[in-house]
This record gives structure tokens, C-alpha cells and sequence, in this order.
């Protein structure tokens, strides 16, 4: 550890709510790489609302820790003094835990290397930048139309010491803009591999938040915050890469090979278990409507933002290596790991089955009447956590997938976050949310 390095420490994690939570360390050492934090095994069971749903061995009794996999600790720029360092969550032995979120998605990450795959993705957050008016209420720092310069100009000193940090903290920085609702940006960073991709998502959050808090300001990534406004989305960007060859193995011939098809067809047949994944809190479901961009039905078609799945145009000089898949539906709730997790498992179960790929469809499947739909065998995406958590529960490849511990676990927790927010209204549930995200 250099001599320059921060006083302070966190060592992070991200639990089955998309909660970054942890411990943190003063004047750290070299010791911790090797042992990590210890943290009460029950944490695991606490749900948004932070009430622990005890099960099994996930109680007062017993310790997990939290053990960085390197020494790669990030500075957020705020509060000084601190950096930040993402964690396996492994056994009170150190052994490998299998209920770790980032465990699991490396899980994942090697079935596909044995079956001669590798994945790169990157996620894309949508967000609000606030404020407090002289009421001492939230709004959105400006009233811009969509996509305007007006927008960027209200956020440009945010924006701007926002994408410094992210490249001091190794990420490149591709594109921004202001977006649909007031207040309201998206700022895309480059790809990785699959682990790194979800480091990034969740450090992007922190370090969000903290630049937003040093400019007297509050940034939220809360699917929906506002009743009468956009939601805020987090499209996942997917490309499947043949090992041997280092090419993109979504393209054959300029068009889509059939391992595309087959990929899509495994998340199209999973994807009302993968949505309690993606979408893992209340108020996302606040955002998850027809006709409101945020892609609620389950289908898959080039270039249409009402699909689950969009086949985004590729690069047209270099198409072969930027074709990639966008998964729309997914929010800033999510556990990142578990989400790429359940979506890299899904689609390579697509392509062990051969399974061919539905009819994509060019169209807004709302405008389609039930009985086309029927025919085309599009439904919508679950309507509540409820539906989703049910429909992770009964399927039974998930269950293989992720384990029957980290299942049930997930699932009770889940519906316990259902029960808690089912009678509020939506200015109570996005009150919670709002913060959290």
C-alpha cells in the first residue's frame, strides 16, 4: 500500500436490495488484503427497509467477511481522506462463500470460458441531479427540455468534476447527455469484462453521490422518482466473444449468428425470473410501463426501445466487433453481479438447448391487440416484485443456477420489501427510494 494512501478505508459490498453497504478501516494495512473485515452473518438478511428476515444460519449467530480479491482501492474524492475498495464476501475461515453475489457471477463467468465464451458489458445509469428549494423540498435543479444544452449547461460543473473522478478512477468516459425529465442525465462509461463492469457500476454510484454532495447538490439513481416524470433506466450492453478466435461471436456474415439467437432465446424464456433480478425494489415497477420507454414487455427486436432486448445499430466501420445486445428493462436497484449473473447463465443456457430465437418485432407491442400478441407470444414483464420474485421462484433453472441457500434467501427477502411497501402510496415509496439510490 503506498504512503499517500487515504486514512480511511470502506470496504464495500452490495446486498440483495442493491445497497452498497460495509465497514471501514483506519490507517489500513497489508494484513486486511489477506483477512478482510469481519460483518455479522445476518446483515446478509437485511432487506430495504433494513429489518433482518432471519433463515437458516443467517442470524446473530456467526461472521462472514469481507475480503478485497487486490489491493485496488479508489478514491471517491469525497468525504477527503477516504477511499473505497469492493469486497468478496467469503466464510469466517476465508473460504469461498456461496452466497456471494460477486462469487456467483464469477461462477458464471467461468462456465462460459470452459464453453469457449467471454463476455464484455457495461452498464448505462440514468440520473437525477436535485435540490433543495426554499421549502426545504426535493426537485430537480432545473425545468431544461429534453436532450437540450440548456440541460448540460445547468450540470456542467457536476458533470465535469463527475467524469474527472471516474477517470481517476480508471474508467473511460464515453458519452453524456441530458436527458428526458427535468434534471435528469445519463453518462455512459466503456465496457469491460463482467466482474469489472459491475465494480464500475456500483463505485459509479458512490462516486456520483459524492461529487453531487460536494456541489451542495443531491444526485438519485431511484428508478422513478417523480410521479409525473421519466423514470431512470440502467440499459445493460452485452457482446459474447469467441476465446479461440477473439471475435465477436454475435455476428456471422454481417447478420446475427445463430448463437445470438439462441443467447436471446434463453433470456427471452428466463427473463420474467431475470426482471427479480433486475429490477429488485418496489419502485421499480412505479417505472416499468407501457409506452414510457422502459421497455415492459418481453421481446426482442433491432433498434425498437420497447423491447426487453434491442439489437442496438452497430458501428457501421467496424460492425462486426460492435454489435453488441441492450437489455432495457433493468434499474439502478440492481445488484449488478446477481443481475449479469442470471443473464450470462440464461443466455448460455439458450445456447447449450439450441433454442431458436422468437420473431423480433419492430413495433411498439402495446399498440399490438391482445390476440396478436398472444400469437406472438409477448407478454409484459412482471407488474410488482411479488410477480417477479414468483417468477424467480418457480423456475427451476435459476434454482440449479444460483443454489437452493441463496435462493430461498433472496426470495424471502424480497417479498418481505413487497409486504412492507404494498399500502404506501408512491410519494411514500419514492421518498424511501430516493436516497437509497
Amino acid at each position: 500500500m503506498s504512503k499517500d494512501a487515504p486514512d480511511w478505508i470502506r470496504f464495500l459490498y452490495c446486498d440483495l436490495s442493491g445497497i452498497v453497504r460495509g465497514k471501514a478501516t483506519y490507517k489500513y494495512s497489508d494484513k486486511k488484503l489477506l483477512n478482510g473485515v469481519a460483518l455479522n452473518r445476518g446483515i446478509l438478511a437485511l432487506n430495504f427497509a433494513d429489518q433482518m428476515q432471519s433463515y437458516d444460519e443467517f442470524g446473530a449467530v456467526g461472521d462472514i467477511r469481507l475480503r478485497p480479491d487486490d489491493e485496488h482501492y479508489v478514491t471517491v474524492g469525497h468525504p477527503k481522506n477516504t477511499g473505497v475498495i469492493l469486497c468478496d464476501i467469503v466464510q469466517e475461515d476465508g473460504s469461498e462463500f456461496e452466497c456471494c453475489p460477486r462469487t456467483i457471477l464469477k461462477r458464471q463467468v467461468e462456465k462460459a470460458r470452459k464453453a469457449g465464451l467471454y463476455f464484455e458489458a457495461a452498464f448505462e445509469p440514468e440520473f437525477y441531479v436535485l435540490r433543495r428549494d426554499a421549502s426545504d423540498q426535493i426537485v430537480p435543479i432545473d425545468k431544461s427540455r429534453a436532450f437540450s444544452s440548456e440541460g448540460m449547461n445547468e450540470a456542467a460543473e457536476l458533470i465535469d468534476s463527475f467524469a474527472r473522478a471516474l477517470t481517476v478512477a480508471g474508467m473511460t468516459v464515453e458519452q453524456y447527455n441530458a436527458e428526458h425529465g427535468h434534471g435528469q442525465h445519463e453518462l455512459s462509461i466503456h465496457h469491460t469484462q463482467p466482474v469489472s463492469a459491475a465494480d464500475n457500476h456500483l463505485l459509479y454510484r458512490e462516486i456520483l453521490r459524492s461529487e453531487a454532495a460536494a456541489h451542495g447538490l443531491i444526485a438519485s439513481l431511484c428508478p422513478k422518482p417523480f410521479h409525473d416524470t421519466a423514470g431512470s433506466g440502467c440499459h445493460v450492453h452485452l457482446s459474447v466473444w469467441d476465446l479461440k478466435s477473439k471475435t465477436n461471436a454475435l455476428v456471422a456474415d454481417g447478420e446475427l449468428s445463430d448463437l445470438a439467437k439462441s443467447f436471446i432465446a434463453g433470456l427471452i424464456e428466463h427473463m420474467p425470473a431475470i426482471v427479480a433480478f433486475g429490477c429488485t425494489c418496489t419502485n421499480s415497477y412505479d417505472r416499468i410501463q407501457p409506452q414510457s420507454a422502459s421497455s415492459a414487455y418481453n421481446c426482442w427486436g433491432h433498434r425498437n426501445r420497447e423491447a426487453a432486448i434491442r439489437v442496438p445499430p452497430p458501428i457501421h466501420s467496424d460492425a462486426n466487433a460492435s454489435t453488441n445486445l441492450e437489455i432495457r428493462f433493468v434499474d439502478n436497484s440492481c445488484n449488478p453481479y446477481l443481475f449479469l449473473a442470471a443473464v450470462i447463465a440464461a443466455g448460455l443456457d439458450g445456447i447449450e438447448r439450441k433454442l431458436p430465437a422468437p420473431k423480433p418485432i419492430d413495433c411498439d407491442p402495446s399498440h399490438l391487440d391482445p390476440q396478436a400478441l398472444k400469437k406472438l407470444k409477448i407478454q409484459r414483464l412482471p407488474h410488482s416484485l411479488m410477480d417477479a420474485v414468483n417468477a424467480l421462484d418457480h423456475d427451476a433453472f435459476m434454482h440449479e443456477t444460483f443454489g437452493e441457500k441463496f435462493m430461498q434467501l433472496y426470495c424471502r427477502v424480497k417479498r418481505s420489501e413487497h409486504d412492507h411497501f404494498a399500502s404506501m402510496s408512491f410519494d411514500e415509496r419514492s421518498w424511501h427510494h430516493l436516497s437509497a439510490f
